[in-house]
């Protein structure tokens, strides 16, 4: 509303050819902040004539108030292409700002052709503003002409109305060049180690004769970036300063030549990178005259970036010679995928990788491990050469990277081995990963990869001691207090949590047999000496400590005050047990035994005692003591065999020592799992005759 949309038209034929391709629809007074102005642009349909709605043009975003599209004419060919450009006025930009230099603005854009498809350029508009022309110019844009040869240089120019005042602005002749460059040799041959020779030439390329002839007074400033893709050069020019800038001036003819000469940075030009292009960048810009205001100097097409790119390639023994196609395989194998910590010591991973392609180039290996693998070595072949970065972390792995036969990798194979060590250290998950990744940098990339899964375990020793046997005499007494000792030693430094179950047969053929009264649970006390001592020339042993400081027995120097022995056990607190009553106990039942007292304990230490205290009554009928000559009670480990590994397997079984009257077993066996309890119903019954 109140935008006055259409208060102005401008068709644009842009390609010249007759036909008008665009319909540009002004609304200065098109609002957002202020009065800002806005252009619509409408495509034309040359079949039906109709009108698409193509985009919008419009101003500066932080000057409102310009009323841009306020006037609107087709200008004629400023940029010297062969195509329409459009100058539009926005009268009321800067309108306001008090310095006194004027307001008022006008855009050119240049007209732009891609595809078959003709529309004004996207590219940022010239924007010329009243200041910039002339003190004290108001309005300047409130109306705009052009495509007249004011000045008779064969260039068009452009009015400009402001208030009270016009303005002609002349047209700057464009300057094309075409940037060649040649070498010698063409290109590099594998261990090439000497210069090349460069030839690098300038052609203008101008529509008009009026920028050639410009271009007498003008020169040209030009830079060279040799291995412009690399932070480490492979070659770089004899003379840096004239790399570095080279300012010529222009002669009669059409180009402008230099020569150059490149040579390597080191003495081997192939220290790493032998196959990717040398790259030279050109960039360059005119520099014209000062002070020269008899007529306009020419400038660069701005729609054409001032720099060009060339090659210098390595000779590649390929069938296609602008590439190479390797052919990457990987295979890998590991010595073992479940490890077992505190028992396992190395791990081996054997790769073979074959090439059966073309040249493969800078061909890398990145192996990622968990921390508690330690790289130790590399068993590598005679051929081809294999150097491997020492591993780095990388969030919760290792990484390790390795070059195989740097810089080119030709058809061939390469089987080598890793080994790692295992660290004798708590792993915190259960599994983890091994990944080798290969990959090179041809042209069309290749990439392998293998990925290995490991299981972790955890080492530990528990050992229960060898059965005991224990010998009542029922014609002495018919009830006993006994006290049954499980005591466990071994060795936990991972904290491995297992199972101490007891098993105590109170009930047999309906008569109560054993009452459990107390269990109590301790850790074994070691002494470990304790030595204070001053600082004096007498050898003892002690660790380095203030003088009277207890310190555990090292090799050191001083005197001995005092000697301790100092308990190193506890009490068993970390121990959790359970009690319970149930009619099975252990892995398999026992016969006649109609209810068990079970003790369930679960244990992190080296070492535990649990004692289960309890009341024999055996006065019971004579057919019940003819009946049951011998009883168990039963003590067995258990732990989670997915976690943890058990050590020192012929611990693992004991044996039944036979007695006379009538025999208490105490049984102790050490099993991964309930299942490998003993059979206690399939031992042979004691006879008379074999006791002694």
């Amino acid at each position: 509303m109140g935008s006055y949309f259409g208060s102005e038209l401008c068709p644009v034929d842009v390609d010249m050819d007759g036909i008008t391709d665009l319909l540009l629809v002004a609304a200065p007074f098109h609002h957002i902040q202020g009065e800002e102005g806005r252009v619509s642009v409408y495509r034309v349909n040359h079949q039906d004539g109709s009108f698409t709605l193509a985009r919008t043009l419009s101003g500066h975003s932080r000057l409102p108030y310009a009323r841009f599209g306020f006037a609107m004419a087709t200008v004629g060919d400023i940029s010297q292409d062969k195509l329409t450009d459009v100058a539009i006025g926005a009268p009321l930009e800067d309108f306001g700002a008090d310095d006194g230099a004027g307001f008022g603005s006008v855009y050119i854009y240049n007209g732009h052709s891609t595809n078959q498809l003709v529309d004004l350029s996207t590219h940022q508009p010239q924007r010329i503003r009243a200041s910039a022309v002339a003190p004290g110019l108001h309005y300047f844009g409130m109306s705009v002409a052009g495509g007249l040869d004011f000045s008779g240089d064969g260039l068009a120019d452009i009015t400009v109305g402001a208030l009270g005042r016009a303005a002609v602005l002349r047209a700057r002749p464009v300057v094309r060049l075409k940037v060649s460059m040649t070498f010698i040799p063409e290109a590099l041959p594998i261990g090439f180690h000497g210069g090349v020779k460069v030839h690098l030439c300038f052609e203008r390329r101008s529509g008009t004769t009026v920028a050639e002839s410009g271009l007498g007074e003008t020169s040209l400033n030009f830079t060279l970036d040799v291995d412009a893709m690399k932070q480490r050069k492979r070659m770089q020019c004899s003379d840096e300063r004239q790399c570095q800038s080279s300012l010529r001036k222009w002669g009669a003819g059409p180009q402008l030549c230099e020569p150059f000469l490149l040579l390597p940075t080191e003495k081997q030009l192939c220290q790493e990178d032998c196959f990717s292009s040398i790259i030279v960048k050109v960039s360059y810009q005119l520099q014209t005259p000062e002070g020269r205001t008899d007529h306009p100097q020419p400038v660069l097409d701005v729609h054409s970036e001032p720099s060009a790119y060339f090659q210098l390639p390595y000779e590649k023994a390929c069938k296609n010679k602008l590439f190479c196609i390797a052919e990457l395989q990987l295979d890998t194998t590991l010595s073992q995928r479940a490890l077992v910590v505190g028992l396992t010591k190395e791990l081996t991973m054997n790769i073979s990788l074959t090439n059966s392609g073309e040249d493969s180039y800078m061909t890398s290996m990145a192996l990622n491990y968990p921390r508690n693998l330690q790289f130790k070595r590399i068993q590598k072949p005679p051929s081809p050469n294999i150097q491997c970065d020492d591993p780095k972390p990388e969030a919760s792995v290792l990484v390790m990277n390795c070059a195989i036969g740097h810089p080119i990798l030709k058809r061939s194979s390469a089987m080598f081995s890793l080994v790692w060590q295992l660290e004798e250290s708590a792993f915190p998950d259960r599994t983890a990963n091994i990944s080798v990744s290969i990959t090179n940098y041809n042209e069309n990339r290749s990439s392998v990869s293998k990925t290995h899964s490991l299981w972790f375990k955890h080492a530990f020793i528990a050992v229960l001691p060898k059965p005991s046997v224990m010998y009542l005499n029922t014609s002495q007494a018919l009830s006993y207090h006994r006290e049954f000792l499980f005591d466990i030693y071994g060795e936990n430094p991972f904290g491995a949590k297992f199972q101490l179950q007891i098993c105590v047969p109170v009930k047999l053929q309906g008569f109560q047999l054993i009452r459990v009264k107390n269990l109590t649970k301790t850790q074994p006390v070691d002494f470990e000496l304790v030595v204070t001592f001053s600082r004096e020339q007498v050898l003892v042993h002690g660790d380095v400590a203030e003088n009277h400081d207890p310190v555990p027995l090292q090799a050191r120097q001083g005197v001995v005050d005092d000697v301790d022995l100092q308990p190193a056990g506890g009490d068993g607190a970390d121990t959790v047990c359970t009690q319970k009553q149930e009619p099975a106990c252990g892995s398999n039942p026992v016969e006649r035994v109609e209810e068990w007292h079970s003790v369930s304990c679960d244990i992190t230490s080296d070492k535990e005692n649990v004692t289960v205290s309890a009341e024999l009554s055996l006065s019971q009928s004579e057919q019940f003591r003819r009946d049951v000559t011998e009883l168990a009670i039963l003590g067995e480990i258990s732990f989670n065999k997915s976690l943890y590994e058990g050590l020192n397997a012929e611990n693992h079984k004991t044996k039944v020592i036979p007695g006379c009257c009538l025999i208490f077993w105490v049984v102790c066996c050490l099993s991964s799992s309930v299942s490998e309890m003993r059979h206690l119903n399939k031992r042979p019954k004691l006879r008379k005759s074999q006791l002694k």
